[in-house]
């Protein structure tokens, strides 16, 4: 009998080791928290010089135009090309882009007490392209045209106008 007990404790020994080796392990799972940032930047960012026709001596009912190169053309006559130069736009962009620029239809300029017509807004391009790189500066040249009352204009300073201009970036 006593075999009997020692195969039964050994019997029983192997069967309490087996099931030690093979005891299963609950599944477990844990979980985490992260931020998440993000700044939204434009994608540029434009600032402007003032468009300036210089002296001019202007016929009644005539028209001059300023290019978007700065040369003056049409009726009147006019003074030294130092005095002059076409508005610029710089877009400074953070991405590769194409600027289009909408002017406005007309602005008025006093003149004494007579206005000054300044329509017909041009620009270096019609869609601008500042794609060439992802960042940096890209320049717009505006011109446009004067058309004079037809009365006599008082000799003087006529009074900035402001003309709003809206960029579109693509």
């Amino acid at each position: 009998m006593r075999i009997l007990k020692s195969k039964a404790a050994g019997i029983v020994g192997a069967v309490a080791v087996a099931t030690i080796a093979g005891q299963a392990h609950a599944q477990a799972s844990s979980t985490v928290t992260m931020g998440v940032t993000m700044t939204i930047s434009q994608a540029a960012s434009a600032a402007a010089s003032p468009m300036a026709f210089g002296s001019v001596i202007p016929v009644p009912n005539g028209t001059i135009t300023l290019s978007p190169a700065g040369a003056v053309t049409g009726t009147g006559m006019y003074g030294s090309a130092s005095s002059r130069n076409a508005g610029t736009i710089t877009v400074t962009r953070n991405a590769s882009i194409t600027v289009s620029v909408t002017p406005p239809s007309s602005v008025t300029m006093s003149c004494g007490t007579s206005a000054v017509t300044v329509n017909t807004f041009t620009t270096s391009a019609g869609a601008v392209s500042c794609a060439t790189a992802a960042t940096g500066n890209c320049t717009i040249l505006v011109g446009a045209s004067a058309t004079f009352p037809s009365t006599t204009l008082v000799t003087g300073a006529c009074t900035q106008a402001t003309a709003t201009l809206t960029l579109t970036y693509n």
